[in-house]
């Protein structure tokens, strides 16, 4: 079965209020977005040895609001286009992601689910080359290899790998990605778009806060 088929299986035996969004989803969102414009604040009236407790706090909302952004990237907490958007632009530009990157990876995941064109499914054995098996074993845990920490930095890679593949000339793409997503021309021009903003914006930020940005941004 396809995607399109368990939908039109699935679809009917699902209530209605499943499909809800449910908008009361951006009170925690401002609440936490709050937390992390304090914490950004504080790092410049507080002692430095402060710094660590603020990254710990920070980085709290922010893993909180990263779920957020998913749900959103998911429709179920808002439908309206004038705010799904900037909502998915800057809570996933808080963890260096390009919104439409994510859009067009995750999208294809849930299409192509453990298929061959699922960017997010492990390696094949036939796709361990040198820089496979590297990928493969850094990214992923696997009985080899039981005590590797690498792969808790899964989601640091996750923008890096996927923002080079999208560089490679049409279905060609580098040996440490599953597959690559199809994307438009328009989606190409836009995640370099966000992600020169995102850049911008974590420049600014090191400024503001200045030495407290490996704290308050990197950490978290």
């Amino acid at each position: 079965m396809n995607n399109a088929d368990y939908v039109r299986e699935l679809r009917p035996l699902l209530p209605a209020e499943a499909f809800r969004p449910d908008p009361w989803a951006y009170v925690p969102v401002t609440f936490h977005l709050a937390i992390v414009i304090a914490g950004w604040v504080a790092t410049r009236y507080v002692p430095h040895m402060w710094w660590p407790v603020l990254g710990l706090v920070v980085g709290n909302s922010m893993s909180i609001l990263s779920f957020y952004a998913h749900d959103v990237s998911h429709r179920s907490v808002t439908t309206n286009r004038w705010l799904l958007y900037p909502t998915e632009v800057v809570l996933w530009g808080m963890i260096f992601v390009p919104a439409t990157l994510w859009r067009r990876v995750h999208g294809t995941h849930h299409a192509e689910t453990n298929g061959d064109h699922d960017p997010d499914r492990r390696f094949l054995a036939e796709e361990l080359t040198p820089v496979g098996l590297v990928a493969a074993a850094a990214m992923f845990p696997s009985r080899k290899l039981r005590f590797n920490i690498v792969c808790f930095f899964y989601w640091l890679a996750f923008p890096v790998r996927h923002t080079i593949a999208l560089l490679y000339p049409g279905s060609s793409k580098p040996d440490f990605v599953t597959a690559k997503p199809r994307y438009s021309r328009s989606e190409k021009i836009r995640i370099g778009l966000e992600a020169a903003g995102i850049l911008a914006f974590q420049f600014a930020l090191s400024k503001f806060v200045h030495g407290a940005y490996i704290w308050v941004s990197i950490l978290p």
